[in-house]
């Protein structure tokens, strides 16, 4: 299965490097299949951080839900596409040890979605053990923005809201395919609300 990741991202240079793509170079994912998503404004600033790693900075837009409408634009109609956000540092088990091989494990990912017959497929959306269990959920449960594997169906990518539009694209592909995938056994190290950049700068308590 030949897939690519994409990474939308905002304001993040340094973070994106020493974060996402420090986790993706350890796991010696091929950078030639990353492609980060930026505004226009922030081209520069991303092609000279990242410049050395020879992956792909895309011209996206401002905003997420403008960012990952520009994503699903980008690419084709059923495209194998593994979206990760830029501060994910790693994805762990119930017993908090790190997956052996990224590659692996999404490769595996669609391989479910394909037995499935679904197009979407998240993981458990905190990093707290005591709620995972070893369980494939195919109802309506949340799939976390901050990882998704997906076979890329643009209807399901149009976009209303910004906070909310993880829980938005769950509910469109549910009801594109009766169902979601969610990989309970698995969850996710990652800097929810505590780094500048991102959502970060639109979230208020209202």
């Amino acid at each position: 299965m030949n897939y690519k990741i994409v990474i939308p991202s905002h304001k993040r240079s340094l973070t994106i490097k020493e974060k996402t793509l420090a986790y993706l170079l350890k796991h010696d994912i091929d950078f030639s299949n990353v492609y980060v998503f930026v505004a226009k404004s922030e081209m520069e600033e991303y092609n000279s951080a990242l410049n050395h790693l020879n992956l792909n900075v895309i011209e996206g837009a401002i905003g997420l839900k403008e960012n990952r409408m520009a994503i699903a634009n980008y690419f084709l109609e059923d495209e194998p596409l593994v979206s990760i956000d830029d501060d994910l540092t790693k994805l762990i088990t119930k017993d908090l040890k790190e997956i052996p091989s990224l590659d692996l494990f999404i490769k595996d990912c669609f391989n479910i979605l394909v037995g499935t017959k679904m197009n979407l497929l998240s993981i458990y959306p905190s990093k707290n053990p005591f709620f995972f269990n070893n369980t494939l959920s195919t109802d309506l449960k949340f799939c976390c923005g901050a990882f998704r594997v997906l076979f890329l169906k643009k209807l399901c990518e149009n976009r209303t809201y910004n906070l909310l539009e993880d829980y938005e694209t769950t509910i469109k592909y549910y009801k594109y395919d009766g169902g979601v995938c969610r990989r309970n056994d698995i969850g996710m190290v990652i800097a929810y609300n505590r780094l500048k950049g991102g959502l970060t700068g639109l979230r208020t308590i209202e």
